[in-house]
């Protein structure tokens, strides 16, 4: 009755007089009503739930109401206009299409249709027909229609979570807790919440079936979101019950049109010219606009045409631009470029890429402009594109050319590439587009070309996945990485092994402790075989494998491991103190809270000495020894210690970063403890507030307050009934 009344406007909840008893107001009402108080019904009322607990303990039964939400829910985000580019300036025709288009968006948005995928428009395609320029150019006539635009390039889900990754940023959203990243559901959930405030147009380009689509939209619409208009454009035509729009090539008079920019004379033969390369083409804009660069650059091209259109393809069109290319001034290493981007990300490859692969080309800067001329390439701020077309192209073409060639091509770019991730730093601005980039290098050659340069990028690469927390695909290329080191080396040799153990890592990463224990086990026991592991490898494969233990196993295991880091580092070094520091984590686990208490007084005495009290490694271990004083019942010792970390950590990371959050967390323990409920439960409201719409409903740390709130309000009645009797 209650949940019926509250989400359907039925009166007052408590009931037709108002009345309330202790028997009606249950603790899971009050947990369901705290929940639409957090989670922003713009359209409901709703009371916060400290209200109710003193309303409930005053006995002022007749004002327990639901009141209207404050008018801060109601602030909307600024517009934005997320990934747009204009489209070509030579588009031509397709009017229907854009006509029709805009007619399904305004249709669906007038009939309030509630559901994501009802809302969606298909166009499918070929490749190189013009689907991505059509819908570039919906955005550019139709913008204003819409409040926020956001453009998502979904090839593959690693570039579509890059993009919302960087989507994130700009809104701004923290996608990392406590040193990791959130899970994707959780981040694209809190994108959709800021969006879905409203009337969003979002357009997924080449998507690949309605399975990708349901991971890339949010697992349920909120109540008070905006169901955004999508558009989708994908070469396959199975979409299930959303309606697809096949988009053919462009009629003769489109393609005529366009080629018109050759500005030939207007005669017969010239027409007959031009119909021949329309078919020729098959209507593809990309193939139409590749002859219009070619016949500006070349005018005895144009004769080449007239004379063989109808015994061309498709390829031999690009080939005969590549040849005419190399004719230029800086053509050959603007050809280079093109080997180059042939085998990265097509949607986005970093300038600082291009200027690190060609490092050693004075020139660089004039072959891109070439290409651009060209039309081979798209040129935006800080990053280039090339069409997939162009990409099969290139790479078809150096086959048939030079096959020896095109593996030293790809050789060479791997090695570069190494070279690059090893010395790249975790905070480069680009750190996601340069990781797409390697991922789809990873993707285009190291099945064709397994080698041991191949195996150590992609060991590289996972290592640098692992740091911004891409753990799906880490396992998927580290597995990779040791499938190919067996089938070269056997399963004995140091560098399987060596791939082994990133495997494990990342397995160990993504939480998948038992099969990373079980391959931690056989490292162990092939590195007792081998003489030239040293004794420090065998104890990292220790100390990782006591990570995934957590029992007094792990105590040994890192009582070994210290010892030996004293020995080799010293008690001073931070690899030491780093070890110290688990340590005492696996004695808390193991509720051995006198034996932390006492390495964490002495540690956070050194790391103040060495590091200072701001430094992350020192509030890491207060907060620490912090929780191990609660354990051990010492609420003041734990208050007073929790506080300095919280108003330090404010400082220095803000108000609702994971880490500030979880101190924070440890002072609401702290207050239960003293029987401060008051205090307990705004507190817990103030963390829950960020964590429902950080990391939603469903993750640990917001369930762990789930647990803190139902057990504050236990005990705050408790306290009200015993002082009653």
């Amino acid at each position: 009755d209650i949940y019926h009344r509250f989400n359907h406007g039925g009166g007052p909840v408590w009931g037709e007089n108002g009345s309330l008893s202790i028997d009606e107001v249950t603790q899971n009402v009050l947990r369901y009503l705290y929940a639409h108080n957090t989670t922003g019904h713009s359209n409901q009322g709703y009371m916060n739930a400290q209200t109710m607990i003193t309303l409930v303990n005053t006995g002022d039964h007749n004002n327990l109401r639901l009141n209207q939400p404050s008018t801060s829910n109601s602030i909307r985000p600024k517009k934005i206009e997320f990934n747009i580019q204009e489209c070509v300036a030579t588009f031509t025709g397709r009017e229907d299409v854009l006509e029709e288009l805009h007619k399904n968006i305004v249709h669906n948005r007038s009939n309030n249709i509630s559901s994501v995928l009802s809302q969606a428009v298909v166009i499918c395609g070929m490749p190189g027909v013009g689907k991505t320029e059509t819908v570039r150019r919906y955005i550019q006539l139709h913008r204003d229609c819409f409040d926020h635009v956001l453009w998502i390039n979904a090839e593959s889900y690693p570039n579509a979570k890059n993009c919302f990754l960087r989507l994130a940023t700009i809104i701004p959203i923290d996608v990392n807790y406590n040193g990791k990243q959130k899970a994707d559901e959780d981040i694209l959930d809190a994108i959709y919440d800021h969006v879905c405030q409203k009337f969003t147009l979002i357009a997924y380009d080449n998507l690949e079936s309605i399975e990708s689509l349901h991971q890339l939209t949010p697992r349920a619409m909120k109540t008070g979101w905006r169901v955004p208009a999508i558009i989708i454009t994908t070469r396959h035509r199975n979409w299930k019950t959303i309606s697809v729009r096949k988009l053919e090539g462009l009629t003769p008079s489109e393609s005529l049109s366009l080629l018109s920019l050759l500005e030939f004379e207007e005669n017969e033969d010239n027409r007959q010219c031009a119909r021949c390369i329309t078919d020729l083409c098959q209507g593809m804009p990309i193939v139409l606009q590749r002859v219009i660069a070619l016949v500006r650059h070349n005018r005895d091209a144009y004769a080449a045409l007239n004379k063989e259109a109808a015994s061309q393809d498709v390829y031999t069109i690009f080939a005969m631009t590549f040849q005419q290319l190399a004719t230029k001034t800086h053509g050959d290493l603007a050809l280079q470029c093109l080997d180059v981007m042939a085998l990265l990300n097509p949607d986005n490859i970093p300038t600082v890429l291009l200027q690190h692969f060609l490092k050693k080309e004075s020139k660089l800067a004039d072959a891109l402009i070439l290409l651009h001329d060209y039309n081979l390439v798209t040129r935006a701020e800080g990053f280039y594109q090339i069409h997939r077309m162009i990409q099969a192209v290139k790479l078809e073409y150096n086959t048939r050319q030079e096959p020896e060639n095109k593996q030293q091509i790809i050789i060479r770019i791997m090695n570069s590439f190494t070279e690059f991730l090893t010395d790249l730093p975790i905070n480069t601005i680009q750190i996601h587009e340069i990781l797409d980039n390697a991922i789809r290098l990873n993707e285009q050659a190291a099945s064709e070309y397994e080698s041991e340069l191949c195996i150590t990028f992609q060991i590289t690469l996972v290592s640098k996945l692992m740091e911004v927390g891409k753990h799906v695909i880490a396992v998927k290329i580290s597995e990779e990485a040791y499938k190919s080191s067996g089938k070269i080396w056997g399963d004995g040799d140091p560098r399987t092994l060596k791939a082994k153990y990133s495997l494990a890592n990342a397995l160990k990463d993504q939480g998948e402790n038992a099969e990373a224990e079980k391959l931690y086990q056989d490292i162990l026991e092939a590195q007792a075989k081998i003489e030239s592991v040293s004794e420090l490898d065998t104890l990292t494969t220790k100390k990782n494998l006591a990570a995934v233990w957590k029992n007094q196993a792990a105590e040994d295991l890192y009582q070994e491991f210290l010892a030996t880091k004293m020995k080799t580092l010293g008690p001073n070094n931070p690899d030491t103190l780093k070890t110290i520091h688990n340590l005492g984590l696996v004695w808390i686990n193991l509720r051995k809270y006198q034996e932390a208490k006492e390495l964490y007084v002495d540690l956070v005495e050194t790391e103040m000495r060495i590091f200072g009290p701001d430094h992350p490694d020192t509030l890491r271990t207060k907060h620490n020894l912090g929780m191990v004083w609660i354990n051990l019942g010492k609420f003041e010792d734990a208050h007073n210690l929790c506080q300095d970390v919280q108003e330090r950590r404010m400082k220095l990371l803000g108000p609702n970063h994971p880490d500030t959050l979880m101190t924070k967390q440890n002072i609401v323990t702290i207050l239960i403890g003293q029987g401060k409920y008051t205090e307990a439960l705004k507190l817990c409201e103030d963390i829950f507030d960020v964590r429902l719409k950080t990391l939603g409903p469903d993750h640990p740390h917001t369930r762990m307050l789930w647990h803190l709130w139902g057990k504050i309000i236990t005990l705050s009645w408790w306290q009200k009934l015993t002082a009653m009797f």
